[in-house]
This record gives C-alpha cells, structure tokens and sequence, in this order.
C-alpha cells in the first residue's frame, strides 16, 4: 500500500471509530493534523498531516505565539510561512 492510500486509510478508519484520529483540520477540510510529532524547534512543532486533495503526507507546523520572538526570528518565521 502506498504512502497516499495509507493514510487516506486511516483517514476512513477514523471515520469508523478506529485508527490514528485527525486532532485538527483547517476550516477548508482539506488538511488533517494527526497527533504524530515529527519534531520540535525553539519556537513550532511539526506534526504529521495528510492532504485530502493531493493524497498527500504534509508537515503540519504549529508556532507557539505564547513566545517573545527576537525581531530576527520573527522575521524568520514569517519568511518561512511565506514559503
């Protein structure tokens, strides 16, 4: 089974009440965020996500905004989400 009907997969499983469970989606519906952390910086985490429409695996990053960023890493992390 590959990477894409894998996850689409566990997906349909939590549907049923059984399987890895989507912890966030965003309001489009279109990207999952599993519970599955893939790693972790000074000032965001990363979790493992799917895309419904490309059938793709993503990196969901999530920023703590409880933080004080210094002005260069601000202007850092804005410069990623721009990406």
């Amino acid at each position: 089974m590959d990477v894409r009907a894998s996850l689409q997969a566990q997906l349909n499983e939590n549907k049923a009440g059984s399987g890895p469970e989507a912890v966030e989606k965003d309001p489009t519906k279109r990207w999952s965020r599993f519970n599955t952390e893939l790693g972790r910086g000074s000032f965001k985490a990363v979790y493992k996500g799917f895309d419904k429409i490309n059938g793709i695996e993503i990196a969901w990053n999530k920023v703590n905004h409880q933080i004080d960023l210094k002005e260069e890493d601000q202007m850092r992390l804005e410069k990623e989400v721009n990406l």
